[in-house]
C-alpha cells in the first residue's frame, strides 16, 4: 500500500494515485514475481481538502467496465479519504482519525480511544524533543520559506514584464 498525505488541493490526483499504482507493480515485478503474482495494491490519499466536491468521508475507486459494471479484477484500488467529509458511512474510528488529521492541534486527544491517534501525539512528542530533528525540521522551514519568496518575485517579475508587453502592443 501507498499512503500519502495530501495538503494541496492539485488537478491530478487521479493520474497521481495512477503513478503510485504503476509503481508498486513495477517493484513487485522486479523482485522476481511473474503478472500472476502480483499482489493487491492500495493507493491511499488523505486528503485535508475534499478532492471530489461531494462532501464524502471515503471515495472509492476500482477498475469496471463502463458498459457491463464487471470488475477488472487487477486488484488495483485507489481510496481518497477526506478530513473534512461529512457525508457516507465510515466507522466511528476512522471519522474520528480524520477529524484528528484535520486540526490535531485543537483534538481532544486525551479522550480518543483510538490508538493510533495516541501512537502519532506520542511520536510527534518525542520528535520535538530530538535537537537534531528540531532543528533540521527548522532548517527546512528556512528553506521552504526562501524559495516561496523567491517564487513570488519572479511571478511579479514576469507579470511585470507582460504587462509592459500588453502596454506596447
Amino acid at each position: 500500500a501507498e499512503i500519502e498525505m495530501q495538503v494541496y488541493h492539485g488537478d491530478h490526483l487521479g493520474k497521481r494515485s495512477r503513478y503510485y499504482c504503476a509503481n508498486m507493480d513495477v517493484d513487485m515485478l522486479m523482485s522476481g514475481a511473474d503478472y500472476k503474482d502480483l499482489k493487491k495494491s492500495y493507493v491511499i490519499f488523505i486528503c485535508t481538502f475534499d478532492p471530489f466536491g461531494q462532501s464524502r468521508y471515503q471515495y472509492s475507486f476500482r477498475n469496471v467496465c463502463r458498459e457491463t459494471g464487471e470488475e477488472l479484477q487487477d486488484e488495483a484500488y485507489k481510496l481518497f479519504f477526506n478530513t473534512t467529509g461529512t457525508e457516507g458511512e465510515i466507522s466511528p474510528s476512522l471519522r474520528e482519525m480524520l477529524q484528528y488529521i484535520n486540526n490535531p492541534g485543537a483534538y481532544p486527544v486525551q479522550k480518543s480511544k483510538v490508538e493510533l491517534i495516541h501512537q502519532i501525539e506520542t511520536a510527534v512528542e518525542e520528535a520535538n524533543q530530538d535537537e537534531e530533528w528540531r532543528r533540521m525540521y527548522m532548517t527546512w522551514q528556512i528553506r521552504q520559506r526562501e524559495a516561496e519568496l523567491l517564487g513570488e518575485k519572479r511571478g511579479i517579475a514576469i507579470g511585470e514584464e507582460r504587462g509592459i508587453a500588453i502596454g506596447e502592443e
